[in-house]
């Protein structure tokens, strides 16, 4: 059967079936939750560069009405390697801000996270895609619970995983980014994004309110900080291919040796580059380690791996081609180029704000690209695109209400809970 005929059978489903079933269970969930006066809500956190809900988190935890449990548990297809990596980053997160969380990768710590999340009221996912988390996690096993989603990212892409998941569709609340993607719900979604609201991006919260923890190597004298965050999508199977780490990875090691008297780097992968470099036979565990390691160890470099917000604010530019760091960084104001051989193929890829969240970018396919970028933009300072960043900022990333986003999140909550 054609795939158009199987979403509008699919969406007759949803409207005609599932919603109004849902709704029915969403109604007695706040009826109960009315009454009562509280409400238990858990976070599942899968890892730190893709969570959210600080903020959030915080305001309810002062509001007694509320009891909050953050669920620490990894992607189901992370390899051994990257969630050892990953829980020992957000372990350490959580026990800086002084708040309790369940290790989920015991025996122990599933089952009483399995518990929780069985008890709870609330449950606020991190990704929205299915079989993530595995069998009793997954959001089909909670459809008698208001389940949030907060996004991962600010997103540029716009399609069936990004806005009609079934999560998307099942989700009581869906606290969207921006009045564009409330719009891309309405047009994609089963539901018609009718559970969908505009808080802004949680980003802007934290640019707002930084920890202003100093994160970068101490050099002898100052140098301009320029981070490269490549993508993992470097093997040609896989979506949103993107390689430009291949062609870039001598290349900065390079300009980190040529420039070391006036420049320092911050190699910022994805998180999960270095498990897909492992399993490629011309990489492999050990040049692949190597390569890690080197970044960690030259003078006027930097391996990075957890949070980014200080690492950001305190840079002078960044090089990447991560679709999710495509908005993020303009928060920061500071110049930054997208790496990639073919920009055609990337902009015909995006939505229409990706797009022009892009055209506020240099934009670097070539080595001499991204030289005469550091030369003349980073070290030179001569930054012809700042006006149209801060535009954009001004136009797409403030978030609504003259507050942030966290207290938008927070009060819609409690007026909808009838709290």
């Amino acid at each position: 059967m054609p795939s158009m005929y199987k979403r509008m059978l699919r969406r007759m489903y949803y409207r005609l079936w599932k919603l109004p079933q849902l709704s029915f269970f969403h109604y007695r969930r706040i009826r109960r939750i009315s009454r009562s006066k509280h409400a238990q809500v858990v976070f599942l956190v899968t890892n730190l560069p893709m969570w959210r809900g600080d903020g959030l988190l915080q305001l309810l935890i002062k509001d007694q009405r509320f009891c909050c449990h953050v669920i620490a548990y990894p992607i189901s297809n992370y390899t051994p390697e990257e969630t050892c990596r990953n829980q020992e980053v957000l372990f350490r997160h959580f026990e800086d801000i002084d708040v309790d969380y369940v290790d989920a990768t015991n025996k122990d710590g599933m089952k009483k996270a399995l518990e929780l999340a069985d008890q709870a009221d609330l449950i606020f996912y991190p990704q929205p895609y299915g079989n993530m988390y595995g069998n009793r996690f997954d959001n089909k096993y909670h459809r008698r619970q208001l389940l949030c989603y907060i996004p991962y990212s600010f997103f540029i892409f716009t399609d069936q995983w990004t806005a009609n998941t079934a999560l998307h569709n099942q989700a009581w609340r869906i606290f969207a980014e921006s009045e564009f993607h409330r719009c891309e719900a309405q047009r994609i979604a089963h539901n018609r994004g009718a559970n969908v609201v505009v808080v802004g991006d949680p980003f802007a919260d934290l640019f707002l309110h930084p920890v202003n923890k100093e994160v970068w190597k101490p050099q002898e004298k100052a140098k301009k900080r320029l981070i490269w965050a490549p993508h993992f999508s470097v093997l040609p199977n896989m979506p949103l291919h993107r390689n430009s780490f291949l062609w870039l990875c001598d290349v900065m090691l390079d300009i980190a040796g040529q420039y070391k008297d006036v420049l320092q780097i911050a190699f910022k992968p994805h998180p999960r580059l270095r498990s897909v470099l492992s399993s490629m036979p011309e990489w492999g565990q050990e040049r692949t380690d190597q390569y890690f390691n080197k970044w960690a160890e030259i003078s006027n470099g930097q391996y990075e791996s957890g949070e980014y917000i200080d690492l950001f604010l305190q840079s002078d530019a960044m090089i990447h081609d991560c679709g999710a760091f495509t908005v993020e960084y303009l928060f920061t104001g500071k110049p930054v180029m997208f790496a990639t051989e073919d920009i055609q193929s990337e902009m015909e890829m995006l939505n229409g704000i990706g797009r022009e969240a892009i055209a506020q970018y240099y934009i670097g396919t070539t080595r001499d690209d991204v030289i005469r970028f550091i030369e003349q933009v980073v070290l030179q300072g001569n930054d012809s695109k700042q006006e149209g960043r801060q535009s954009f900022v001004d136009r797409h990333l403030t978030p609504p209400n003259h507050k942030t986003v966290a207290q938008n999140m927070y009060d819609n909550l409690v007026e909808s809970l009838q709290l």
